[in-house]
């Protein structure tokens, strides 16, 4: 198997996120955007790829739990059983609160409007890398995600499932969380200022 040390894995995905969201707009939101439609068509070869065929078999069937036309209860109940494995969740944390801390920011600082394109990426990239990396199958949204009110309730499940402590508990994976976090704050940082220095001239 590729993956052998799981929080590592994760930290350094986030890392990466991190960096990724610290480009000038005008390069990070097409590689953001290019990864989000590249994960939605080519989901199940990224299965493969990582783990093997078998995994890349099961992963197309997909799940009867998180349906688009379920009841809210029955689907945030679905959603909730489709996200089980634990350094998955940490990630999804990990995005939610890089995504809730680009909206405070635009809302301190108006001027950072145009960042408000990166808040779908920092959302769903972190998602869909623990279910591709950790969980091996294909992200819930895309099941529920194709009519506006599966996709409204579904991301409602998905808030109400973290606000309430039920994506993340225990204390090792509030940790990972917390690293996860770190690590994208780092990545953001250093991809921003090495973008500043290279377009500053020299004295």
């Amino acid at each position: 198997m590729l993956l052998q040390q799981p929080d590592a894995i994760a930290v350094v995905a986030s890392l990466g996120l991190g960096g990724l969201s610290g480009l000038p707009l005008p390069f990070s939101v097409p590689l953001a955007y290019g990864a989000m439609v590249a994960s939605q068509t080519r989901g199940l070869d990224i299965i493969g790829l990582l783990h093997n065929c078998t995994a890349q078999q099961t992963a197309a069937a997909p799940p009867d739990n998180v349906d688009a036309d379920l009841p809210m209860d029955a689907l945030c109940a679905g959603y909730e059983a489709h996200h089980w494995e634990s350094t998955s969740n940490c990630l999804h944390a990990c995005g939610m609160l890089w995504a809730f801390g680009v909206l405070a920011l635009m809302l301190l600082r108006q001027k950072r409007w145009p960042m408000l394109a990166l808040v779908p990426p920092c959302w769903y990239l972190f998602a869909w890398t623990g279910h591709f990396v950790y969980q091996a199958d294909v992200p819930a949204v895309f099941t529920y995600g194709t009519t506006l009110r599966g996709w409204s309730l579904g991301e409602w499940c998905s808030v109400k499932a973290f606000a309430a402590g039920r994506t993340v508990s225990a204390r090792e994976d509030l940790l990972l969380t917390f690293a996860c976090a770190v690590a994208t704050y780092l990545g953001h940082r250093a991809s921003a200022s090495l973008c500043t220095r290279s377009h500053e001239k020299p004295d």
